[in-house]
């Protein structure tokens, strides 16, 4: 755990992007070491938060690639801080695609 009390944890992850990015450094930082089970209910809980944004920042992570499927649910995934570095030069090398086809096929209405 990263040593917060549920108020400081409330605070950090009171929104649905809170959530996501405070359980996203919770696995990144080790506080949620691989393999550990991510259920629902215990998650709202730890986070002081409904279950939906719960379930809408799992989805996120297992996009991200930092949660995987198990047999009776979602768990983070064993990965090395190679692999982890690899994902992300992909993921900025898109966005910078996808940012230049959006720049160069804007319109006045997007303006």
């Amino acid at each position: 755990m990263t040593g917060l009390d549920g108020a400081e944890r409330r605070g950090s992850a009171g929104s649905r992007d809170g959530l996501y990015h405070q359980l996203r450094r919770d696995i990144v930082a080790g506080d949620l070491p691989p393999g550990t089970a991510l259920v629902e209910l215990p998650l709202a809980q730890r986070y002081g938060i409904s279950r939906t944004p719960v379930r809408e920042a799992l989805r996120r992570l297992e996009h991200d690639g930092l949660v995987e499927r198990h047999d009776r649910g979602l768990r983070v995934r064993a990965t090395s801080p190679e692999r982890v570095l690899e994902i992300y030069e992909v993921r900025i090398a898109l966005e910078g695609i996808a940012a230049r086809s959006a720049a160069e096929k804007r319109s006045t209405y997007d303006l």
